[in-house]
Order: C-alpha cells, then structure tokens, then sequence
C-alpha cells in the first residue's frame, strides 16, 4: 500500500513539474495513451473505431514535431503504436499463426528497404530520417495490421463503414463552413480564425485537412460508401440519412476546385456500373442523375471567372511538368537506390536545366517565373507521388512500391470473388473498395506522397478491412484459386 502511494505521489508530482515548465502537450498525449490503453486491453476494436471517428479533427490539433519539420508526437500515433503493442502481445500469447499474402509482405518490404538503403544518403539528422520513415512508411504498415487485427467478426467491418461515413458527413459540413465564411473550419472549432490556406478561388473546402485535395478525395470515399450503404442498409431512417448526406458530400466536394481529387468520386460511380453484380441499376441511376447535373451546373459555375480560371487554367499543370522533367532527369542520374527518403525535392533542383527550353514553361505566380537561373523556385515541389517515389528510392523501390499496390488489387479482386452477391458486405462493397483504391491511386499522381495523410489511412482501413472479411469466409470460400464454388456468407444486418 505504501509502495502504491508512493508511486501515485510521484506521477502527481512529475505531472504537475511538466505542466509549470509548460510541457502541457506530453502531459496530454500521456493521458490520451493512458486513457486509450485501458480501451484497448478490453475491446481494441472500439479503441480504433474512435481512432477513427476523431482523428482528423484531433491529429492536426495535437501534433509536435521534434525540429524536424515532421510529425513526432502525435495523436495517432499515440493511439495506433499502443493497440499495435497490446494486439502483438495477446497474438503472441494465443500463439496465432500468421499467413502473409504477397501485397503483405510488399507493404512490410517497403519500410524494410527505405531502412537498409538509408545509411546510403545523407540527411539533415537521424531525427529527420526516423521520423520520416515513419510518416512516408511505418505508420501506415502498422495501421493496416492494426486494423486486421481488430476485426474478429463481419460485424467489425460494417462498423468501420459506418465511422468513415460519419467522419465523410462532418467533413463535408466543415467545408461548408469554410467556403461561406473563407475561414479555417479547424481552428474555428478552438475559438481562433484564420484564413484558408488555399484561396486562388474564394471560399475553397479544405475542411480538417487544410488541404483541398484532400478533402476532395476523402469525400469521394466517403460519397460512394453512403450510395452503397443506402442501397443496403435494413433500415429505412438509415436509408434515408445516407441519401440525405450524400449530395451534401458531394457538393462540397465540388466546392473543394480541385480536378485531381475528383477522380475518386468520378471512378468509383462510374466504374460500379460494370462492377456490381447487384443493384446495378442504381448506379446506372446516380450516373445519369450525375450527368443531368453537371450539364446543368457547369454553365452556371462557369460563369464565376475565378471557378473558371481554376478549372481551365493550365498554369499550376505546366509548372507540374517542369518539376516531374527535373524529377526525371534526377531518377537518369541516379536509377537504381534513387538519392534517399525525401531527397528527391532537393536534388531535382540540380537536374531542372534539362527542361528549361519546353515552351510554354512557367511557374505559376507568387513563386516565380520560368527559368529562374536554371533552378526550380525555392517552394516548387514535386506534385507526382509516383515520381517523388521513383526519384527517392529509384527503380528497385518504385518496383516494390507499385507492386504492393498492384498485388493488392489482385487480392481485393479474389475476395469479391467470394462475397455474396446482395448485402452490405457482397461482392459490391469488395468492387467498391477496388474502385476507390483505382481513383486513390490515379489522384496521388497529383500529390506528394508526404502530403496524404488521414485520406491514405482512410484508404488502407478499407483494404485492410476487405482483406480481413474475406479471411473470415467459411475455409471453401478461401479457395479461388481452385475454382471452388463461392460460399454464401451470412449477411450482417446494416
């Protein structure tokens, strides 16, 4: 008893000496992990679940770099790498018996050869080069298995679509705060007011993730797993609530200006229609709707020539060009290992000459104009996940990272071979899934692969998720590749 007083005494006491030297930040995470910890040892699947519902909103308010420029201590991660801790630990305890598949073994291949190339290259710290390959690769690996580890019934699953939808819906609503006020819709929610970051079009969503692209992607994600649970789900009021947010998600979406992040929503409805081996008619539905809509609504948008000069400008794609020609001009003069996790930025800088004579080359205003004595401006950076992967770790690299991806969409395709074909859970939630991987991996060829964040967690939950449900189908179902008759699971009520 004494020992146990004198052990609370002193956390009592440590606690309150980093609170007076102003170190409240450590104080907080410890209490989130603790608080977390405690729900994770009972039922690690609702620690994820709130994960899930609150980490955009919580990640990005509660996140310190170490003077790296990179995330450190975060929330995330203090959620994540604890229920990652505690699920080793009890699979150790079971003795469960762990069978990779191969895009598993791809994502684990990843981080390992980032690890093995690095001592390579150079870099700023041994900080920066930890904690960017935790935040490029390891933080992702460990969320993918985290969130396979937590689904122990089909139930687990349906609950995961249903936080992704409610995180969808009050996305949507902050971006609609944002574009009728033109003010940050995160900081707004701690009292404070500032202005969006991107503002070339007035009033453009970003919601929680301060990036419009983002947004855009995430909505669109979440827009096509609305439509595929209202056309599900058993109960009418749940129907009807997906029906009712789906054009809210939709038309913020919209309000986002961002051609890149609507390739998402565009592909999934549009590739459904081929996909779905029930109720295909209401994708048919939704597309045509989809087309009224857009010839209706482009004159209209059109007409504002701030909307017009975002969408039909062709300034940020030329500057885009430039930058991946001095990307690949970097990746010829070093094309094996590349030059290094994150260097690639850096070095195109020394290749940019190689593309200085493409007519029409500029960058666009407020950074500065083409050529700048042979060199990309300062801020100008790559904006092709693909090219900054390629640049960084060179073709072995790319090969293992395109591969992953490639060999994940083969397994996706083989559980929907084994779903039924009606219900939440069918064959169309796996197409769907399979959809959204498709438009998620065409849309990062606009983006830096750093910049992704909670919209690629989004992304490899629903992998994970899939991948999981099709491992819990009956042992028959389980075998495609024998061309055995695919099993009839039980539908999960919605």
């Amino acid at each position: 008893m004494l020992t146990g007083f004198t052990l609370f005494a002193a956390t009592q006491l440590w606690l309150a000496q980093m609170i007076v030297e102003g170190k409240w930040y450590f104080v907080l995470e410890l209490l989130i992990a603790a608080a977390s910890l405690t729900l994770m040892i009972i039922k690690p699947m609702y620690a994820l679940v709130l994960w899930i519902l609150f980490s955009p909103l919580v990640s990005r308010l509660f996140s310190l770099d170490w003077g790296a420029g990179l995330p450190a201590l975060t929330f995330d991660r203090s959620v994540i790498y604890p229920l990652a801790i505690i699920l080793f630990i009890r699979g150790l305890a079971r003795r469960t018996k762990i069978h990779l598949k191969l895009g598993e073994w791809l994502l684990l291949a990843f981080p390992f050869y980032i690890l093995c190339t690095g001592p390579f290259f150079q870099y700023s710290s041994i900080t920066t080069y930890g904690l960017m390959l935790m935040h490029r690769a390891v933080d992702l690996c460990i969320l993918y298995f985290v969130v396979k580890s937590c689904i122990s019934e089909q139930r687990h699953v349906v609950w995961i679509v249903i936080s992704l939808i409610v995180v969808g819906c009050y996305s949507a609503l902050m971006g609609f705060y944002d574009h009728f006020t033109g003010k940050m819709s995160l900081v707004a929610l701690i009292g404070m007011k500032a202005g969006l970051i991107w503002s070339d079009v007035g009033g453009r969503a970003a919601g929680p993730y301060l990036n419009p692209a983002l947004l855009a992607m995430f909505l669109g994600i979440t827009a096509a797993l609305a439509y595929h649970y209202a056309g599900s789900a058993r109960s009418a009021a749940a129907r009807i609530l997906c029906l009712v947010i789906l054009p809210v998600m939709v038309l913020s979406c919209y309000w986002t200006y961002t051609r890149g992040g609507y390739l998402v929503l565009i592909l999934s409805f549009l590739l459904m229609v081929f996909l779905a081996k029930s109720g295909r008619k209401r994708y048919v539905m939704f597309l045509l709707a989809g087309i009224l809509v857009v010839v209706v609504a482009v004159p209209a948008a059109m007409s504002n020539k701030q909307v017009r000069y975002r969408l039909t400008n062709d300034a940020t794609a030329k500057s885009r060009i430039v930058a991946a020609a001095a990307l690949i001009n970097t990746v010829k003069h070093h094309p094996w290992f590349g030059v290094g996790l994150g260097n690639g930025n850096v070095e195109m800088v020394k290749y940019v000459e190689s593309v200085r004579d493409i007519p029409g080359m500029r960058i666009w205003e407020g950074i500065g104009t083409w050529p700048k004595q042979f060199e990309l401006p300062e801020h100008t950076t790559s904006h092709s996940t693909y090219l900054t992967v390629l640049a960084d770790h060179g073709i072995i690299g790319a090969l293992i990272y395109v591969s992953m991806y490639l060999a994940f969409f083969a397994h996706l395709w083989r559980v929907r071979q084994c779903l039924p074909e009606s219900g939440l859970l069918s064959a169309n939630f796996a197409a769907l899934v399979i959809t959204l991987l498709l438009g998620f991996t065409l849309s990062i060829n606009t983006l830096r692969v750093d910049n992704h964040e909670y919209v690629t967690c989004a992304v490899w939950i629903l992998i994970a998720a899939t991948i999981r449900l099709g491992e819990l189908l009956p042992g028959e179902a389980k075998e495609v590749m024998g061309k055995t008759v695919p099993a009839k699971v039980q539908a999960v009520p919605a």
